[in-house]
């Protein structure tokens, strides 16, 4: 197999929904902490709130279980580090006559470069990269959300050609949209939960003027990332999928 270097502007693959398959993704949204005086409700008194509206007809014990067991739900989602060992990991397999790919970084403009070192020191700081001496070397660069703000994206399409594609079964929207036909729900989102075994982290390395980094937890960029995370949804939800939890990837439904 020959893989050709990606030429031109890199296409950018839009991650709500999340596709089948993508060829690059974010790996972290930097947002400044919120000052005091503007310190948002938690996702807790959010699902909270939400419960409350879809809860009201639920017998006393129902209400009662939900109160006492609360702690369940994270009052942030601001990790300490990185996610606890699962039974699934992310890993990748080549074929076999791949060659070790590694491309120069992209130019940034000076607010690119600056917003750059901001995620970098924030997600280094988190656990979900480290710094690394791999000889494999993705490009970064960044795409405008609908708010404006930058979102950073790995170029891992050089890896991508490589990857023994994971052919794990994909869930049909059109069924899914069935089941939730006639009924109430809420949604919460989930990301960075899916480690990347140790032995393929150092294929996962990316470049950028301010150093090289292999990434520990699964970024959606990667050609087989959709099929893990959906791979572990489905197994930790087995027992209770489809009778009134639903998943899609990273989207739980309720």
């Amino acid at each position: 197999m020959d893989c050709q270097r990606p030429s031109g502007t890199a296409e950018l693959i839009p991650l709500e929904p999340d596709p089948p398959s993508i060829s690059m993704a974010p790996i972290s949204t930097f947002v400044p902490p919120p000052s005091v005086e503007s310190t948002p409700l938690s996702l807790a008194d959010d699902d909270a709130e939400e419960l409350a509206r879809y809860t009201a007809d639920l017998e006393p014990a129902v209400l009662y279980l939900i109160q006492e067991y609360h702690d369940v739900f994270p009052s942030s989602f601001s990790y300490p580090g990185i996610p606890p060992m699962r039974d699934v990991e992310h890993s990748i397999q080549l074929v076999p006559d791949y060659r070790v790919y590694h491309q120069a970084p992209y130019r940034l403009s000076i607010p690119e470069a600056t917003e750059l070192k901001h995620q970098l020191e924030e997600i280094l700081r988190l656990g979900f990269i480290k710094p690394s001496n791999s000889p494999w070397g993705a490009p970064v660069l960044f795409a405008r959300k609908a708010d404006r703000t930058l979102r950073l994206c790995i170029d891992y399409r050089g890896l991508n050609c490589y990857t023994v594609k994971n052919s794990y079964p994909m869930p049909r929207s059109d069924e899914l949209f069935d089941h939730l036909a006639g009924n109430r729900f809420f949604t919460r989102s989930g990301y960075h939960q899916i480690r990347v075994a140790a032995a393929d982290q150092p294929k996962t390395t990316f470049r950028s003027r301010f150093g090289h980094y292999e990434v520990t937890v699964m970024p959606f960029g990667l050609t087989n990332a959709p099929a893990t995370f959906q791979r572990a949804m489905n197994d930790i939800f087995r027992d209770i999928l489809e009778q009134y939890v639903l998943v899609y990837l990273d989207d739980i439904l309720v």
